[in-house]
């Protein structure tokens, strides 16, 4: 690469670094600040927005074809950047993989010496430009080199006379090479920077025409100090401890004084300190306030160990989310229910009688497995009183038998045969992907002794499957339990079942729709009522040959069903007169059941 890459051009290239670059950058900077010469000069940097993403596949193949790399090679390289493949996660699932058509990837270690190679293209072309005098570079001395650009892997720092023919010779290159690889200059990031005796309407004239804003070197340089020095030196310190006063109101003299170039303290400041403060939307130039700036540290750390060291103690339940916060004795986390449906309840109070101050016991056995029920009964409630948040003591967050429950749904103790063979969510996804694993149990007494046994069958396309759709599932079941437990993920077992089919189907290179276990699921609309009422869902089927067939259900606030019905009868004359009688015989059941509050819900098709 370094008989090929330009000495402009120092990073990924062996033997150089790309701080060389920087302390050239640094002397014709300084040389532009204190030379006194006819013609002025400007230094252009440049950034490349979405410098890997955007660059075309055929302009690399065409570099590298320009540098005389063989036929093969070209195709190899292009083998490498066209296979990749693409997919988006979309409600926890994978959708489709497609195929890119430009761009490489960041990461890939064959990579950026792909991009320096097209990068070279740009720089060839400035080291023409600068022969043939069109962009004319900058000399320190009189017998050093001319330099009109150095590059720092995607991004670039061009010098040249701040003449008009010259500007518009960079701007006529840089659309050239823009056009060919696709690469877009971000003008938002790049500036202009010209030299000490440039004359102002010059400089106007030469920043609009480039459409780039200027470097206010002393001001913005002394404010980058502020921002990534000054007003982070102490923060590891703030972050653990209320810095005094006086020393707070120090640091800020430091800082004023640094930013406005004074050397007293009576010295006059344009602009308050704390307008500087404020974000650029308001004016300011976003300084840290250093008061602020500790309180908020010391805030963010009592909250982050009162996340993992609380506890709500119950009384009207008002102030407690159900599936959000820790308030069940015995659960280091938030109860999880029985089915997802059931998440709708949102706070405690919902599970509370309020005219009796009580427990709904029928609504905690279904939303609750019986353990969790019964330990939720367990509690005493004054429905007078607001919730309470308590400081969890430390023996009681590290009890030895709260760890040891089973972290995804806290009924049982926690062993690998309980995760994979017993727990509620691991039987939903086996289930959902069609393995038996109640006759896996029975036939394996351990999940070792189950995995053991994949290997001793003979290995066929369907005894394949069946061995990569078991590795698959226990391992998605393995990394659902750590998300649940390290990050609080809401477990579902559908989004699981989905999970597992997109990663066999590509380990198997099928197409997602076409693989024979694809399940398509049925997502309910049905929306319950409220509190104390009942629901009738009716609906009815019409034909000219069977004719009126009427069904339906009957359902409480919790979705309980408490009673089906159905019929056929004869001389209906279209659909819709078969939904009246439908809702009529609605109406005489409720009758029947001495029901004064009831909901009835029609399905028509239109």
């Amino acid at each position: 690469m370094e008989n090929i890459i330009s000495p402009y051009q120092d990073a990924y290239v062996s033997g150089r670094l790309i701080s060389d670059n920087t302390v050239i950058a640094q002397e014709i900077i300084h040389y532009m600040k204190k030379k006194i010469c006819r013609i002025g000069w400007l230094a252009l940097k440049l950034d490349m927005r979405k410098a890997f993403d955007r660059l075309e596949w055929v302009f690399i193949i065409k570099v590298l074809t320009y540098f005389g790399f063989s036929e093969e090679f070209c195709d190899l390289i292009y083998q490498c950047i066209s296979t990749t493949t693409l997919s988006v996660i979309l409600n926890g699932s994978p959708c489709e993989e497609f195929h890119p058509s430009r761009g490489i990837r960041q990461g890939d270690p064959l990579f950026p010496y792909l991009f320096i190679l097209a990068m070279e293209f740009l720089s060839r072309h400035l080291v023409a430009a600068q022969q043939n005098n069109s962009i004319k570079g900058i000399k320190v001395a009189a017998n050093s080199p001319a330099i009109n650009h150095l590059l720092f892997a995607y991004d670039c720092l061009i010098f040249t006379q701040e003449k008009l023919d010259s500007v518009n010779n960079l701007l006529e290159l840089l659309h050239n090479f823009s056009t060919q690889s696709c690469q877009v200059i971000n003008f938002e990031k790049s500036a202009v920077h010209f030299s000490k005796y440039t004359k102002p309407d010059v400089a106007v004239t030469l920043t609009q025409i480039l459409g780039m804003k200027t470097m206010n070197s002393k001001k913005k340089a002394r404010s980058t100090m502020i921002k990534h020095v000054l007003n982070s030196l102490p923060v590891y310190q703030m972050g653990s401890f209320k810095l005094p006063d006086q020393l707070m109101r120090k640091l800020t003299t430091i800082e004023r004084k640094f930013f406005w170039g004074h050397s007293s303290n009576r010295s006059f400041n344009p602009v308050s300190h704390s307008k500087l403060c404020k974000s650029k939307d308001y004016g300011g130039i976003a300084f840290r306030d250093m008061e602020k700036l500790n309180l908020a540290l010391l805030t963010k750390l009592a909250w982050r160990v009162i996340q993992k060291n609380y506890f709500m103690e119950i009384n009207n339940g008002r102030r407690t989310k159900i599936w959000k916060d820790r308030w069940v004795p015995g659960l280091n986390h938030p109860p999880t229910p029985i089915n997802d449906m059931h998440r709708f309840h949102e706070s405690v109070d919902e599970l509370i009688i309020s005219d009796a101050g009580t427990w709904n016991v029928s609504l905690l056995d279904i939303l609750f497995d019986s353990n969790t029920s019964k330990k939720i009964q367990d509690i005493f409630i004054d429905t007078s009183k607001e919730d309470v948040m308590l400081w969890t003591p430390v023996k009681y967050a590290h009890n030895p038998y709260m760890e040891t429950q089973c972290g995804v749904c806290g009924r049982e103790t926690e062993t690998i045969e309980h995760l994979i063979f017993d727990c509620i969510h691991a039987r939903a996804v086996w289930r959902g992907i069609n393995i038996d694993i109640d006759t896996v149990k029975e036939n394996c007494g351990s999940v070792s002794e189950w995995v053991l046994s994949w290997f001793r069958i003979g290995i066929n396309a369907t005894n394949e499957r069946l061995l990569f759709t078991c590795m698959i599932g226990a391992w998605i079941i393995w990394k659902d339990r750590c998300e649940k437990i390290f990050q609080g993920v809401s477990l579902n077992p559908i989004s699981s079942v989905n999970r597992i089919q997109y990663h066999l189907s590509s380990h198997l290179h099928e197409n997602l729709n076409s693989s024979p276990y694809c399940i398509k699921y049925h997502i309910s609309n049905w929306c319950p009522p409220a509190q104390g009422i009942s629901k009738f869902n009716v609906d009815t089927s019409f034909d000219h040959n069977t004719n009126h067939g009427t069904g339906i259900a009957l359902r409480d606030h919790v979705g309980n069903c408490d009673g089906i019905r159905g019929s056929f009868k004869h001389g209906v004359l279209n659909p819709e007169q078969g939904e009246c009688l439908a809702v009529r015989e609605a109406l005489s059941w409720a009758k029947d059941l001495k029901l004064d509050d009831i909901q009835i819900e029609v399905e028509l098709e239109k």
